[in-house]
Formats: structure tokens, C-alpha cells, sequence
């Protein structure tokens, strides 16, 4: 089985704790997120990555929140993988 392009992003760039702090605190500022992973030197271009692939979008006030879909492609990934950690 091929591992699709967007499975080895989100596992592959940091992009999956990134959502997952995202689900946990709900609403987040780009601040907190670069406060909370300093050493990820890429970070916009993982967060437009995560926009353009509708994981989350950006709020009238700037902050970061998981979309519906997200949530639930994440998920379906999680339940075909036996692990509910999200």
C-alpha cells in the first residue's frame, strides 16, 4: 500500500502535533503555535499547507481552529490505524 502524499506530510513535518495542539486549546494565535514548537523552522509553510488542504482555517481574529473536515479526516486516519490518542 502507497502512503499518499498528504499522509507523509501531516507525519512526516510535525503537521500532526500541530493539529493536535490546535484540537486541544481550539482557538489558537500563530504566536502560541511558534511559542509552542520554536524549533520547527518551516512552520508557515506547513500552516498554509494545513489551510490549503482545509485541515483548519483562520478566524476573523487570526486564530488557528481545526475544520469539521479535519477533524474527521483525521479521524477516519486514526480508526484505520486502531489509535483513538487525538
Amino acid at each position: 500500500m502507497e502512503i499518499s502524499d498528504k499522509t507523509r506530510f501531516l507525519f512526516g513535518t510535525n503537521s500532526f502535533e500541530i493539529l493536535n495542539f490546535i484540537n486541544d486549546q481550539y482557538l489558537v494565535e500563530k504566536k502560541s503555535i511558534e511559542n509552542e514548537f520554536p524549533d520547527i523552522t518551516n512552520l508557515d509553510n506547513i500552516l498554509n499547507q494545513l489551510l490549503d488542504w482545509k485541515f483548519i482555517f483562520i478566524d476573523n481574529f487570526e486564530k488557528y481552529k481545526l475544520t469539521e473536515l479535519g477533524e474527521e479526516k483525521i479521524s477516519l486516519f486514526l480508526t484505520l490505524n486502531d489509535d483513538q490518542s487525538f
